[in-house]
């Protein structure tokens, strides 16, 4: 496929970030320039305050949510945006992403070996000089590291991150969108998990992107944050993980989570993993 001929858009979702600061936009552009192309850039801003005037003017797509909805409402926004225009992939990118210069040249490369069934393209995710996704489920969570040498189709159900995944703009619109109820963390767990659950599969470039993830300090996630974090991982089990093993295995850990929280000196975060925690065990004797 020639690369002029590409049918993709992409989100950047911003939060307190210029776009200065943003390494994902400052690679996206380098990988546009690579690849020869001009792609549709929405930037999603959910900052208090919007980006500078002159640098919102700049900006082909900009959309700022001073309410903050999170990833899922930037999602939702692209998802419209590419509807209307008769886009058939899109992008996402969070804003602490380093993506490859060829990156968009890898993509269109795999594109014509996909079949129907490929909804989404993702690659290799490193964090901290160690390659954290895509990820096999183990029970109730994404556990296992795929072979370093993946690449292509994959049948078995496996999880990736957000940032650097192309998404089929048409599956999602069949599966009604994001769930907002997410809002912003286990968006990428119910994502695989329903595209597996529906026949689908995803791809692996050979490609690796560096990413830098927010939530790896305990001391620096807030407790609203970690509410949001609980609370969507226990919307995911009871929702996406049918097996009652399954279940009761995530119900344990976050008992046991919670215990290893309330000795770090965390009190109130061990409440809240406890209290949803709870709310897995009772999904046990949930009918169906």
């Amino acid at each position: 496929m020639p690369m002029h001929n590409l049918s993709l858009a992409a989100v950047l979702v911003l939060y307190k970030c210029s776009l200065e600061e943003s390494e994902s936009y400052r690679s996206f552009k380098k990988a546009c320039a690579r690849a020869g192309i001009a792609v549709q850039l929405i930037v999603y801003d959910n900052s208090p305050q919007p980006l500078p005037a002159g640098t919102v003017e700049a900006l082909e797509h900009y959309h700022h949510d001073p309410l903050n909805g999170g990833l899922v409402s930037a999602y939702n926004f692209a998802l419209g945006f590419c509807e209307e225009r008769s886009i058939e992939w899109l992008l996402l990118l969070d804003q602490d992403s380093s993506i490859p210069q060829d990156y968009l040249l890898q993509f269109n490369k795999c594109l014509s070996s996909a079949t129907s069934d490929c909804v989404a393209f993702v690659p290799k995710v490193r964090i901290k000089g160690r390659i954290s996704s895509p990820k096999r489920f183990i029970f109730s969570r994404p556990r296992l590291n795929v072979a370093a040498s993946s690449s292509g189709p994959v049948r078995e159900e496996i999880v990736a991150i957000n940032s650097g995944m192309f998404v089929r703009v048409g599956h999602l619109r069949q599966r009604g969108g994001y769930p907002k109820h997410y809002r912003l963390d286990a968006v990428d767990f119910w994502f695989c998990a329903d595209a597996y659950a529906s026949g689908k599969h995803l791809f692996i470039l050979d490609v690796v992107v560096e990413h830098t993830l927010s939530i790896r300090d305990m001391a620096s996630v807030s407790l609203e944050r970690w509410e949001s974090i609980a609370s969507s991982d226990a919307d995911f089990t009871i929702e996406m993980r049918s097996s009652r093993a399954t279940r009761l295995i995530a119900a344990m850990e976050g008992l046991t989570y919670s215990a290893f929280l309330l000795a770090k000196g965390y009190p109130r975060h061990a409440r809240t993993r406890l209290k949803h925690a709870a709310r897995v065990a009772k999904s046990l004797w949930r009918r169906g």
